[in-house]
């Protein structure tokens, strides 16, 4: 499977935090558009923690939560006893990062 789109919306996390309301019909929206021709829907942001129960039953496709997926695989990994990156060094590789980023990232 493959990433389909990314997409965003126009207000910005201390305006999704203020009003619960907009922020339910904001992510929806963008959610059912997401969900279009797709086979599940991540819901990425820590500031969005939590409200994929609230979105999800809108949607035909699976709505995953990226922070609580990303804290499951990282239980799962240290139950397995994995302790390092899968990458031969260790390192993942970044794609269409910048340069500015790349040395911020390091």
């Amino acid at each position: 499977e493959a990433l389909a789109g990314v997409f965003v919306v126009e207000a910005n996390g201390a305006q999704l935090a203020a009003d619960p309301s907009l922020a339910q019909a904001l992510l929806t929206a963008a959610c059912r558009d997401a969900a279009v021709g797709a086979s599940a829907v991540v819901l990425g942001g820590a500031g969005l923690a939590g409200m994929a129960a609230g979105i999800a039953p809108a949607l035909q496709v699976p709505l995953i939560d990226s922070v609580s997926a990303g804290a499951k695989a990282v239980m799962a990994m240290a139950s397995a006893g994995l302790t390092t990156s899968p990458t031969a060094s260790g390192r993942a590789e970044w794609q269409g990062v910048s340069e500015a980023l790349l040395k911020r990232l390091s």
